[in-house]
């Protein structure tokens, strides 16, 4: 039953990321506005319920399913409210009329830099997958109660939050390639950082790598898959980016439950390590060679 609820949850749930993400951006395109502002609330939305978490969980290190309701309850509460807001949101393509999506209109997807850009999307949630599982399971090692979790996802949430907030100042001074190519070697530097099992207060500190592993990953791949799609497929666009995603994290969970009872946690995190760096170095020198986006294939 779990995993038909989890099943039922995620489908419905990871749709709609992109399709915010697909708004977001055609309401900045017409009324003016940075999406790293915008998007650092939902970091702050994702933030404020882990800090909540400190007062309504037990403070215990072995909880019982039945405690973690309220938690349930306040998110299916809140899921509600976001669904009804949503249908307030204008429909900026509701006037004209849409045309029909043709596959050769996403040809530019099979260019080598769209293909250096998916491979590294793909690689990315590959490796945060297992860390995601295994995260929490990790500090249940390390002795650190439930109710005191919440801290060390807050302080990656803060993170996060901090550098999307400033995104738009880093891509004009920076490129999304290097936002993206940081974000990966932060990983390799965070999962083995993991892997030496350290003091809590250092597993805290290195939290705040969220920064650049998602926070920089993340504004650099929307902005990265916005400038290679036709502005009318958008929301495909960023619904394909997402599905390599999953994909990436389905496999990344799948492989690191294996690693995981095969080598460990600490293992794993080593071995999550090395995958990263070699993915950093290749990813380098594939956009080093292709240096320019393809251009969108099809008359605006």
């Amino acid at each position: 039953m779990l995993c038909i609820l989890m099943g039922v949850f995620t489908f419905f749930f990871s749709a709609s990321i992109p399709l915010a993400d697909a708004w977001t951006i055609d309401h900045i395109s017409r009324h003016g506005g940075d999406y790293g502002k915008l998007r650092t609330w939902g970091s702050v939305g994702y933030g404020a319920p882990l800090i909540l978490s400190l007062f309504v969980l037990k403070k215990s290190g072995i909880s019982q399913a039945s405690d973690l309701l309220p938690v349930f309850f306040g998110f299916c509460a809140f899921r509600i409210l976001s669904g009804i807001y949503a249908l307030l949101l204008p429909d900026y393509h509701a006037t004209r009329k849409r045309p029909k999506l043709k596959l050769k209109d996403l040809s530019t997807y099979l260019q080598p830099y769209a293909l250096t850009f998916f491979f590294a999307t793909f690689m990315s949630r590959f490796l945060f997958g297992p860390y995601y599982t295994f995260f929490s399971i990790f500090l249940d090692e390390q002795g650190i109660a439930d109710n005191f979790k919440g801290i060390f996802w807050v302080v990656a949430v803060i993170a996060e939050a901090g550098l999307i907030a400033v995104s738009g100042l880093l891509l004009r001074k920076f490129n999304e390639v290097w936002l993206l190519t940081a974000g990966l070697a932060a990983m390799a530097l965070r999962m083995f950082i993991y892997s030496l099992q350290p003091a809590w207060y250092i597993i805290l500190v290195t939290q705040s790598l969220h920064a650049l592993t998602f926070g920089a990953f993340h504004v650099a791949s929307i902005q990265i898959i916005n400038k290679i799609t036709p502005e009318d497929f958008r929301a495909s666009g960023q619904t394909f980016n997402a599905a390599i995603l999953g994909i990436g994290g389905l496999l990344g969970g799948l492989m690191g439950g294996i690693w995981a009872e095969s080598y460990g946690l600490s293992g794993l995190f080593r071995l999550l390590s090395a995958i990263s760096l070699a993915t950093t170095l290749l990813i380098a020198v594939l956009f080093a060679i292709w240096r320019n986006p393809p251009q969108k294939s099809i008359v605006q």
